[in-house]
Parts: C-alpha cells; sequence; structure tokens
C-alpha cells in the first residue's frame, strides 16, 4: 500500500488538481517541452472520492506512438492512494482475486504494474511535466 500512496502523492505533483473533488475539467495537456512527447491526462469517471483517467505520452510521429506509456489510472482521495489499472486499453489485474496458486501471480503483475507507474511519474517530474494548463479546459 505504501508504493499506491507514492503514486498518489506523484499524481499531486504532476496534477495538483487532482486534489478538487468538483474538477470541472476533462482533459490535461502539457506540451511545454520541446522535443518532448506531450503528456496527456483524460478522465473517465469522476466522482467525488474517485476519478478514473488515462494517462498517456504521445509524439506527432505516429511510428513512435508504440513506445510510449499509454495506461489507466484510479485515484482515491479518501484514502490517498492510486493504482494502475491498465496499460494500451488492456486490463492489467481483474477486479477480482483469483483461487489457488494463480494469487501469487495476481499480486505480482499487480505490484510490477504499480512500480512502473511509479517509476513513470517520478521520471516524468524530473523532466519537468506539470499538467496544470487551461488548454484543456471543455467547461
Amino acid at each position: 500500500m505504501e508504493l499506491y500512496d507514492a503514486n498518489y502523492h506523484c499524481l499531486l505533483a504532476l496534477c495538483p488538481s487532482l486534489r478538487n473533488p468538483a474538477l470541472q475539467i476533462h482533459q490535461y495537456l502539457d506540451d511545454s517541452l520541446p522535443d518532448m512527447p506531450t503528456l496527456q491526462l483524460e478522465f473517465h469517471d469522476h466522482t467525488r472520492h474517485t476519478a478514473t483517467f488515462g494517462l498517456a505520452c504521445r509524439w506527432d510521429d505516429a511510428e513512435k506512438a508504440d513506445l510510449l506509456p499509454d495506461v489507466q489510472v484510479r485515484l482515491y482521495r479518501d484514502s490517498r492512494q492510486a493504482e494502475l489499472l491498465g496499460h494500451r486499453g488492456f486490463p492489467l489485474i481483474s477486479g477480482r482475486l483469483p483461487e489457488g496458486s494463480l494469487q501469487v501471480e495476481w499480486l505480482h503483475r499487480r505490484h510490477a504494474g504499480n512500480r512502473f507507474l511509479f517509476n513513470w511519474l517520478r521520471y516524468c517530474l524530473r523532466q519537468g511535466y506539470h499538467l496544470a494548463k487551461d488548454s484543456g479546459r471543455t467547461s
């Protein structure tokens, strides 16, 4: 759970507006870093206590698209945690704990996915990404 807590704090450092449960922004973009891909955050579901969104890097060059992270994340404001749900549209983990020996594999995949999210978020922060612009404002 410490990793989920670290992911939460990295996401808030990257996009401070995620603290606000009354968020009225559908999408954030950061295209301020020259010669770097654009970082994009797009909400799929948003409630008072949770937010589910996609977070992706985008190059203008379509040939590079497969090389970049494209993940689905759920943020839990009440418990101050964030977890990786999937990558490139494929669920990383099912919502239910499997039976028998598959439990260990399920837990390892879940941990590895969230470790990846943590490393990627820290990389984005070190590169200088900051998702707080009005360029994605839809309302």
